[in-house]
């Protein structure tokens, strides 16, 4: 996922979430990369809510 340059978030996370309404079970801080993009590769996922999550800087 890349960033705008003018809306780039103070924080980024890969999380685990157990329903999609749930709050994540799991979080990994991430950094962003010299493009402003963050990036995981999976070889294979099942049964799983999984993804970015932000907080917008101010």
């Amino acid at each position: 996922m890349q960033f705008h340059q003018l809306r780039l978030p103070s924080r980024v996370w890969w999380s685990e979430w157990p329903a999609l309404d749930a709050t994540p079970a799991v979080s990994e801080p991430v950094e962003l990369d010299a493009e402003k993009s963050v990036r995981r590769a999976l070889p294979a996922i099942e049964r799983r809510v999984v993804g970015f999550r932000w907080e917008l800087g101010r």
